[in-house]
């Protein structure tokens, strides 16, 4: 759940990403960049069927490019928080 004053500022998930993965963590992130918390459920129970689009419309997901995006904007903040956790 995001509040829809965060949700309308950042205009939703970044359209770089293209199709279907790391437009929700960079969301994310973008959303601890403005100072909010991030909290994660883990009794939360989600049912994902991966690959329902590609089956249905028989179009590909560009992982690696959505990939290589991600790291770009976000290699120092995630290699340190590995670091930390270390």
């Amino acid at each position: 759940m995001t509040r829809r004053n965060i949700w309308s500022r950042l205009k939703g998930f970044d359209e770089m990403y293209g199709q279907g993965t790391f437009e929700d963590a960079d969301f994310c992130m973008t959303v601890r960049e403005l100072g909010y918390n991030i909290l994660v459920v883990p009794e939360a129970t989600g049912v994902h069927y991966t690959g329902a689009t590609v089956e249905k419309y028989q179009v590909g997901y560009p992982v690696q490019y959505n990939y290589n995006q991600f790291m770009q904007k976000w290699n120092q903040k995630v290699l340190w928080w590995q670091w930390r956790q270390a």
